[in-house]
């Protein structure tokens, strides 16, 4: 997740996440998108200014204190976040409420809450005792659905991080398998296949130390590294599982953007016509064939370390 996510494990409880939610709302067509859905077409947002925004405002008169205050001459809204199964304190809804009746201009309480949250009986149950009170109750997947569908995600790249987010948590894509790949999963041809590749992988290893270093921690790969006499690395091979995955290619063998220039242009020239572009790479391959004999494999990377290693 932490390689997908620029916000893995940064706002994973309320309070972050109340934070990172609010500082969304300096961008207008966030702001914008976000309140149709929250406060609908009664309370016009198009007049809220992110300076109206407040977080962890605490209330007088010991009414709480809700995780967004939305406030200015005109309005009032108090909005309580719930991304788990966190319980009601006592002062939701109610006081949060009686607060708002006392306020002289248009007021909204809402609870933005997961899909499936466990306290949602008990929380319309104490909206239902409270007459004449203006709330709402939505979940995330309203908020996301809504976010899809302005499209606003696919032109800002922090919404589009914290869309994703919503989506890992509320609205997790379901894997499924068709009946071939269930035969495979209840066989043995995987994990030899697996063993198969990881041992050529440790072969060139044995075959070209010490100029090599192990990336087998890698959870998305199992390869080598190789460096110059700096420690810098020039050449990568092994296997990457989302290159497999996307080109059908299981051993692989590439250059970095960030390695030595001259050897990204002798590489790329002595693979043009067998070259893909993926991420920040410049990936060669394997072939069928190839595996015929699998110490051609290992010779091949040999050979290719030769020609590189004097402009590495």
């Amino acid at each position: 997740m932490r390689d997908s996510n620029i916000f893995y494990r940064v706002a994973d409880s309320e309070v972050p996440f109340t934070e990172l939610f609010c500082n969304l709302m300096s961008y207008q067509v966030f702001r914008n998108s976000v309140f149709e859905k929250i406060i609908g077409e009664k309370y016009n947002c198009k007049y809220l200014e992110y300076d109206d925004f407040s977080t962890q405002f605490r209330l007088p008169n010991q009414y709480g204190q809700p995780d967004i205050c939305i406030k200015n001459d005109d309005i009032e809204i108090l909005i309580e976040i719930k991304i788990n199964n966190s319980a009601l304190t006592k002062n939701q809804p109610v006081n949060y409420l009686n607060h708002l009746k006392t306020q002289n201009k248009k007021t909204l309480l809402v609870f933005i809450i997961p899909p499936k949250y466990s306290h949602k009986e008990t929380l319309v149950s104490r909206f239902n005792g409270t007459p004449d009170c203006n709330y709402k109750i939505i979940t995330w997947n309203d908020i996301l659905n809504d976010l899809k569908e302005s499209g606003i995600h696919d032109i800002n790249k922090i919404i589009s991080e914290f869309t994703n987010l919503l989506t890992s948590w509320f609205n997790p894509e379901v894997t499924t398998f068709n009946p071939v790949e269930i035969t495979y999963m209840f066989s043995n041809s995987i994990p030899t296949i697996l063993e198969k590749l990881y041992a050529i992988v440790d072969s060139t290893k044995d075959a070209t130390a010490p100029i090599c270093k192990s990336n087998k921690g890698q959870s998305r790969e199992y390869g080598l590294n190789f460096q110059n006499k700096d420690g810098e690395h020039f050449l990568y091979f092994g296997v990457w599982n989302d290159f497999w995955q996307k080109h059908d290619k299981p051993l692989i063998y590439g250059v970095h953007k960030d390695y030595p220039e001259k050897v990204i242009e002798r590489f790329c020239r002595n693979h043009k016509t067998k070259l893909i572009k993926m991420d920040s790479w410049h990936m060669t391959w394997f072939d069928q064939v190839d595996f015929d004999d699998p110490s051609i494999i290992i010779k091949t990377i040999q050979a290719e370390l030769d020609d590189l290693k004097d402009i590495a």
